[in-house]
C-alpha cells in the first residue's frame, strides 16, 4: 500500500510539473487530494505491471485524478500536449465501446509499471470550476482543490457509486464511506461549515451535498452529531 502512494507521489509531481511547463494551472482531486489534507487511508492508484514479474500488482482500483483549469485546448488536445512535453506520458484508446477519447497514462521505466491519469475539467462529474487563487497546498507543496470541494466530491462521489447499475461502482461506495468518516474530524478541524461555504460552489451543488448527508447520516447514524457540527441541518 505504502509502495502505491510512494509510486503515486511521483506521479503526480511529474504531471503537475508538465501541466505547468505548458501553462496550464491544475490541481488534485479526488483520492490523491483526500490523502494530502490527511485522510489516513493511503490512495491506491490503478498501476499494471507484467503478471509473471508481480501478480499483486495486477490489480488496483483508483486513478490519479487532476483538475485543469484555464487549459487553451479540449481535453484530447490537452493530452496530446502533456504528451509531447513529457514522453513518459502517453495514450491509448478508450476501452468503452464507441468511446473516441484517448486514456493519458504514465510509465515508470525504473518500474517497468504504468498509472492512470485523469484529466478533468470543470464540469466533468459536475466538478465546479475553482479560482485559481483558491488553490490549496496542504502537504509536499502539491496543489489541491480546496478542501471544502474535496471533502463534498468525495460525497458525491459516495453518492452517485451507491446508485450505480454496475456492481464495481457499488462496491467502490464503501471505500467512499470510509474515507468520509475518516475525513469528518479532519473537516471540522479545518473549520468547514455548510453555512459559510466557499462563494464559487454553485447553489445546487451545495443543495445536493445537504440531501446526500442526510442520505448518509440514514446509513451511518453515529456520524450524526459529525455532520451537524459541520452546520448541515439533519
Amino acid at each position: 500500500m505504502t509502495l502505491y502512494y510512494s509510486g503515486a507521489t511521483t506521479v503526480a509531481s511529474v504531471a503537475i510539473a508538465t501541466l505547468t511547463e505548458i501553462g496550464v494551472t491544475a490541481c488534485f482531486v479526488g483520492g490523491m487530494a483526500c490523502r494530502l489534507y490527511g485522510n489516513s487511508r493511503l490512495p491506491q492508484v490503478r498501476w499494471r505491471r507484467p503478471l509473471a514479474v508481480v501478480p499483486a500488482y495486477r490489480d488496483c482500483v483508483k486513478d490519479l485524478d487532476i483538475l485543469c483549469l484555464g487549459s487553451p485546448w479540449n481535453q484530447e488536445e490537452l493530452k496530446r500536449q502533456v504528451v509531447i512535453a513529457n514522453p513518459s506520458f502517453y495514450t491509448v484508446p478508450a476501452k468503452t465501446p464507441g468511446a473516441t477519447y484517448a486514456v493519458l497514462w504514465y510509465r515508470q521505466y525504473s518500474f517497468s509499471r504504468r498509472c492512470k491519469v485523469d484529466l478533468l475539467f470543470p464540469g466533468d462529474m459536475d466538478i465546479p470550476s475553482v479560482p485559481i487563487a483558491n488553490i490549496e497546498y496542504p502537504e509536499q507543496g502539491k496543489p489541491c482543490a480546496p478542501f471544502t470541494l474535496v471533502f463534498l466530491l468525495k460525497l458525491q462521489a459516495w453518492a452517485q457509486h451507491l446508485d450505480s447499475t454496475e456492481e464495481r461502482f457499488r462496491i467502490k461506495s464503501a471505500t467512499d464511506a470510509l474515507d468520509l468518516r475518516t475525513m469528518l474530524p479532519i473537516a471540522r478541524t479545518r473549520g468547514l461549515s455548510i453555512r459559510r461555504v466557499e462563494a464559487y460552489l454553485p447553489h445546487s451543488f451545495v443543495a445536493s451535498a445537504v440531501s446526500r448527508v442526510r442520505r448518509f447520516v440514514g446509513k451511518w447514524p453515529e456520524t450524526l452529531d459529525q455532520w451537524r457540527a459541520l452546520g448541515f441541518n439533519v
